[in-house]
């Protein structure tokens, strides 16, 4: 499939929403321009993307939007890439449009994806690696600018945040290149067990307290 070149301005809805059964191969998703109320009653703000059971190639790039994506895999499915062959997330400028935000730019659960070439500006927490991410992602060349979350972190919230409470084995992690300019708590947070291989190499820190906890 391929989506393109639309407008998205709602006060009610999300943007572009998956349905739960099914799944999503050599999807592209480009050159669209979303504002979202920035208030939900379950997330805090709508959600701009949202796809369920991401498998090989897929892309989301050339986007404007003002809240989340979030980008999943289901346990069973595509849980073995070779590489980041199975989504590239690049090109998107995402800037809240209030500044008070308690959600990351992108929560990333799919294994082997990439994201890259990035603006996130004035969200909660910037990149949220949960249960099912777990191995082979990068995040490099990116600017997260102001992440300010008083909610999920009880106070600022990180720019990147690894979080394996599960018994999962996280592996293989890069992040390269980019730019923290965080203003606040730390640029890069990581907690739990089972996490190998994490590779934080050529970034900058700027106006942060500090550059990195590992619990």
């Amino acid at each position: 499939a391929d989506i393109y070149n639309i407008t998205i301005n709602d006060v009610k809805g999300y943007g572009i929403k998956f349905i739960y059964d099914g799944f999503f191969k050599d999807v592209k998703i480009h050159d669209c321009t979303m504002n979202l109320s920035e208030s939900d009653a379950q997330w805090s703000e709508k959600i701009a993307i949202e796809l369920w059971n991401v498998g090989p190639g897929n892309e989301i790039y050339n986007l404007n939007c003002n809240t989340w994506l979030s980008v999943i895999n289901h346990p069973a499915l595509f849980n073995n890439p070779t590489g980041t062959e199975q989504l590239k997330i690049y090109n998107v400028r995402m800037i809240d449009n209030d500044g008070v935000s308690s959600k990351e730019a992108i929560e990333a659960g799919v294994p082997g994806m990439e994201i890259y070439n990035c603006y996130f500006e004035d969200k909660g927490f910037g990149m949220a690696v949960w249960e099912t991410g777990r191995q082979n992602i990068v995040i490099r060349n990116n600017i997260f600018r102001n992440t300010r979350e008083h909610g999920f972190f009880g106070g600022p919230g990180p720019a990147v945040y690894i979080d394996n409470s599960t018994t999962w084995t996280f592996e293989n992690i890069q992040i390269h290149n980019n730019v923290f300019d965080t203003y606040y708590g730390n640029a890069i947070k990581i907690v739990g067990r089972n996490i190998s291989n994490v590779s934080i190499k050529n970034n900058v820190f700027l106006n942060t307290n500090i550059s990195g906890q590992y619990d």
